[in-house]
């Protein structure tokens, strides 16, 4: 089960309410039992400081905010639930139940914004997508962008997170550089699984290699992220999609400025 992105937020928020809600009813109970002569400071300010301190250090290891807000949220449960669990283990209780409910019925919902990534349904429409302008040409051999067909496509999974995550991402770049010669295609690896593998694209989730991008030049695959381990002859894993190393690593403003106007 899925939803919309507003009631994604309103639960994971109205869930995350209760907790400062319920302490006004429990304050009393609460400060005895977070007491903590020791360090000056009582055990609430402490799991509260270091979940600060654990946001703001995953605030630059996420590719997007849409993950960064995934992330903040389970965090967030996670010391919410251990803070009930030193007033009474019963509130833990109730708290965990809700929030694994929640995490049952409610996904992080897929970016629906504006977009210029083309669905592309098998592999008939793939081999049309990144065919060559001129088919007597080969993409290795040219190095004017403006003579060849670019095509950036996205081998992601429904059931990936990470391309969940990432997609506003893709989204950001097919709308900057999109242009007739240069498109942004996606390909879903479970409708094409033979494509996905015939172009070596690892589907096991614990590889860590979805989203796979493939830039096509005239047919032919010209770079990949996540890259190929020359020492090991396999592909790496990748934990984040940073914006700049991608839009650098696949020249994305130069064939931009080589297509635009085309």
């Amino acid at each position: 089960m899925g939803g919309s992105r507003f009631t994604y937020f309103f639960c994971n928020i109205a869930v995350i309410s209760s907790y400062p809600i319920s302490r006004i009813f429990i304050k009393n109970e609460a400060r005895t039992i977070l007491d903590d002569a020791f360090t000056g400071f009582n055990r609430e300010a402490q799991v509260l400081l270091l979940l600060c301190v654990i946001l703001f250090t995953r605030l630059k290891r996420t590719s997007t905010w849409d993950e960064y807000f995934s992330m903040s949220f389970t965090f967030i449960h996670f010391a919410i639930i251990f803070l009930f669990f030193l007033i009474d283990f019963r509130y833990a209780a109730y708290y965990a139940l809700i929030s694994y409910i929640m995490w049952l019925s409610l996904t992080y919902p897929r970016y629906s914004g504006k977009s210029n990534i083309i669905k592309l349904k098998n592999e008939e429409e793939f081999i049309d997508f990144i065919a060559p302008i001129s088919p007597t040409k080969s993409g290795k051999s040219k190095k004017n962008y403006s003579e060849m067909n670019s095509s950036f496509i996205i081998f992601g999974a429904n059931w990936c997170d990470n391309c969940t995550f990432t997609y506003p991402l893709w989204a950001e770049f097919s709308n900057k550089y999109a242009t007739k010669q240069m498109k942004f295609g996606e390909i879903d690896v479970q409708k094409n699984e033979k494509l996905a593998k015939d172009h070596k694209v690892n589907l096991s989730g614990l590889a860590g290699q979805l989203p796979t991008l493939i830039l096509y030049q005239d047919g032919e695959e010209c770079l990949r992220f996540p890259p190929l381990i020359v020492s090991t002859g396999t592909y790496a894993k990748v934990n984040q999609y940073k914006k700049k190393e991608l839009i650098k690593y696949f020249d994305l403003d130069k064939r931009f400025a080589a297509t635009n106007g085309i």
